[in-house]
């Protein structure tokens, strides 16, 4: 699999997240990406990594740190349940 890498605002965003120092335009670059994200896992059978590296997460568990936070629940069981428990 070969993919480009992340943006370059990818590594500001998760620095700044960590930091603690995010402004309200981080969270909303972020959460954009991650929304990208879940359309990505409803709309297809890509694997999760291959969908988290693309969008500029360096680690699968990263990914899925991040998509329980905004939406509750790992990658794997959303779109599980967006495909209606199939």
């Amino acid at each position: 699999m070969t993919t480009a890498p992340p943006p370059a605002h990818y590594g500001a965003v998760e620095g700044a997240l960590a930091s603690g120092f995010a402004t309200a335009e981080l969270h909303h670059l972020w959460g954009h990406d991650l929304q990208i994200a879940a359309q990505r896992l409803r709309g297809s059978h890509e694997p999760i990594a291959c969908i988290a590296f693309e969008i500029g997460y360096e680690s699968e568990a990263a990914f899925n740190r991040a998509f329980r936070r905004t939406f509750e629940m790992p990658p794997t069981a959303w779109r599980k349940m967006q495909s209606g428990g199939s």
